[in-house]
């Protein structure tokens, strides 16, 4: 979005999914063109990430251009120049030429322009002649997202200003390289209307910030988020309430409940749109987040239940028990799982501690697989020493790595199968959400933390930062510098489980987040249990499928699997 003109506005595909994904973002980008005085003294957010994502992002669509080449010739790829004044009338001409492909093309319509990745030639009829073109859009993604179609439907929408043609389809090329392909014509009335509105937003902007959307309606801040976190904080809004929907804040504001000491202190007992049940757990969660307020940790309370959920679902403790973190890279095709991390009880352990750390690594898929059938066999033979064991985790992070390791390599296939199936792994954010009421905003383990340890103070701060950290490291050469050094590499092929990891800083930092993040989760384990014993809660296992129903039940994990992914396609 920029003015050319005192009093003309052009647009790019890209204004408009912000515009799907955040009103509030939209409207900040906005006032940030016409009236940036009004953000002095607010920054918008640096995100280390986000650079990352473009940077490798270049790199995808580069690697596709040289593909294009091999595939049609150099002659027949035309690359437009990056020069708004030119772009417009040199992308036209390289229409008007036939060439198969033109990268970067600039497109204008209306009040939009921009820059598609590829435009590839078809055969049919157009005002071009007997051809036309369709856009193509390069994403890191593993999987087609809503945006991406709704940017090649502005692409296409402009193209036939040109062509006098819209294109029958679009194409997405993924991160991994699979190609996929859209009928525009099931999306493109669904565009016509969101740029409709998109327009009527811009028409009628107003810069008073008693204007700006709600953030709490928007799950998405963009570039704005510390000042939309400040802003729902300084008005106590109800998006503060952990694991409000933002279906069910708008059924609350219309019902004059618009903030979150408002609910927590209503007398009301039912919201029309909203099950009594929940409403009652919503406003639960609102009153201990109040009474939270200015204390040294938050309160919490612990909900009763024998039904195999909750702290019901804590089994007793076995000495052999497993605390486990997996520290993932997904700037990689197909994702990497490089580091698996394990804490246990060990009596001899060093520095004093009561508990030792294990670790398997892989920097690329064939010491990835290493990595996992290591881990696999230490936790399975580990398991047969004692049947009572159990491995502990938070949230699904870990247990869909592991099946993503079984479909990519079709490895220790009966192993995992068998522990999933005696329910060994046990997730902790399920017995949290399940048995206790907490007075803060996420139950994310660093929220939980607040409960049961101090903060931390490892270099590496959260997840995104370990991807920032490896990323940094893959890019400054380590993999390769590591692999020519003979004796390093070598010791490393005769025994998997050893990589010396001490000559990285980087990689140590990353082992040292990822050490806590193992021992906070067997401090959890056993402040949970604590919990446990003070309310008398019994421990009850539920259903454990027989071992004799193991292959069935592998079964119905895949087709639990494909039926996820439809749903998301």
């Amino acid at each position: 979005m920029y003015k050319p003109s005192p009093n003309s506005y052009l647009y790019s595909p890209s204004d408009l999914v912000l515009f799907e994904r955040s009103s509030f973002a939209s409207w900040m980008a906005r006032l940030a063109l016409d009236k940036p005085e009004q953000l002095a003294g607010i920054t918008k957010d640096e995100d280390k990430m986000m650079s990352l994502l473009a940077d490798k992002g270049l790199a995808h669509e580069a690697n596709y251009l040289d593909k294009f080449k091999r595939d049609f010739g150099v002659d027949q790829v035309y690359e437009v120049a990056n020069d708004k004044s030119t772009a417009a009338a040199e992308t036209i001409k390289a229409m008007q030429a036939g060439y198969q492909v033109i990268f970067q093309a600039y497109l204008e319509r209306d009040s939009f322009a921009g820059f598609a990745d590829f435009l590839v030639r078809k055969a049919g009829s157009s005002e071009l002649g007997d051809y036309y073109y369709e856009a193509w859009d390069t994403k890191l993604s593993q999987s087609t997202k809503t945006y991406f179609i709704i940017q090649l439907c502005c692409y296409s929408w402009m193209l036939e200003a040109v062509q006098g043609k819209i294109p029958d389809h679009a194409v997405v090329v993924l991160g991994n390289k699979k190609e996929e392909t859209y009928p525009l014509a099931a999306y493109y009335h669904y565009f016509l209307n969101l740029k409709r509105q998109f327009l009527v937003a811009q028409d009628s902007f107003n810069s008073d910030w008693a204007a700006m959307p709600d953030p709490a309606l928007c799950s998405d801040y963009g570039v704005w988020s510390t000042f939309a976190k400040a802003h729902l904080a300084q008005s106590d809004s109800l998006a503060l309430v952990a694991n409000i929907r933002n279906t069910q804040i708008k059924k609350l504001l219309d019902t004059d409940i618009s903030t979150l000491s408002e609910l927590a202190t209503t007398e009301q007992t039912t919201i029309k749109g909203i099950s009594a049940e929940t409403f009652s757990k919503l406003k639960a969660q609102a009153k201990i987040q109040l009474a939270s307020r200015g204390q040294e940790k938050p309160l919490f309370e612990v909900i009763h239940r024998d039904d195999a959920k909750g702290l019901s679902a804590l089994p007793p403790k076995s000495p052999l028990d497993v605390y486990f973190d997996i520290e993932g890279h997904p700037l990689v095709d197909g994702g990497l799982e490089y580091l698996w991390g394990v804490s246990y009880e060990d009596t001899q352990a060093a520095q004093g501690k009561d508990y030792a750390f294990k670790d398997w690594w892989g920097h690329n898929q064939a010491q990835e697989k290493l990595a996992f059938e290591g881990f696999i066999d230490w936790a399975y033979a580990r398991w047969q020493q004692d049947s009572t064991l159990h491995i502990y985790h938070y949230a699904t992070y870990e247990i869909t790595a592991i099946h993503k390791m079984v479909n990519r390599y079709q490895t220790r296939k009966d192993k995992v199968a068998e522990l999933l199936a005696n329910h060994v792994f046990i997730d902790l954010y399920k017995v949290v959400k399940g048995g206790l009421l907490i007075g803060e905003p996420r139950y994310s383990i660093k929220n939980v933390e607040h409960l049961y340890r101090g903060e931390r103070i490892t270099e590496v701060a959260n997840g995104g930062d370990s991807i920032v950290f490896y990323e940094n490291w893959h890019a400054k050469g380590g993999l390769e510098n590591w692999i020519e050094q003979p004796y390093g590499y070598q010791i490393w092929l005769a025994d998997p489980d050893h990589f010396d990891w001490q000559a990285w800083q980087t990689l140590n930092e990353i082992r040292s987040y990822n050490i806590d993040d193992c021992e906070s989760t067997l401090a959890l384990v056993t402040w949970l249990r604590e919990q446990q014993q003070l309310k008398h809660i019994q421990f009850n296992a539920g259903d454990v499928v027989p071992k004799d129903e193991i292959e069935k039940t592998d079964k119905q994990l895949e087709n639990e699997q494909k039926r996820q992914a439809l749903i998301q396609r």
